[in-house]
């Protein structure tokens, strides 16, 4: 947790956006079928949109945690606080989702890269490709 609070938002923010930018290398891109499958095998679904979004539907038994603020500001403290509730070890394995995949894919490769996490996933193309694949929704 000290490794996490040695980056300010400034340049947290900043680090976000590169890592966004340069791809993805140890985080896997999940269809809408591949996270279901997932999940099926005990895979924790982690939805890091905001309230706002979350109105919109999620996918069933997702955890809701927000990464970014209504100001598109990370909460990173905040986010490791419940996301540590579940996901227990650096090597559980987690899917996060977001509305198209962009903040996920940048989140994803931060926990990964930065902070060890092994088996980091993401929703490629969020939430609005698991809506027009005709997902379910609560």
């Amino acid at each position: 947790m000290k490794q996490i609070m040695n980056y300010n938002h400034k340049s947290l923010s900043i680090f976000l956006i590169l890592f966004s930018l340069n791809g993805i290398s140890a985080v896997d891109n999940l269809s809408p079928k591949e996270l279901l499958a997932a999940q099926n095998q005990g895979a924790v679904i982690i939805d890091i949109r905001t309230p706002g979004e979350w109105l919109e539907g999620t996918i069933p038994n997702a955890s809701r945690i927000m990464f970014f603020n209504q100001q598109h500001k990370p909460m990173v403290d905040d986010f490791m606080t419940e996301f540590q509730k579940l996901v227990t070890s650096k090597d559980q394995v987690f899917v996060l989702v977001c509305r198209s995949g962009t903040r996920t894919r940048a989140v994803a490769k931060f926990l990964n890269e930065k902070l060890g996490y092994t088996n980091v996933k993401h929703l490629e193309k969020g939430m609005t490709q698991w809506i027009v694949d005709k997902h379910e929704v609560e």
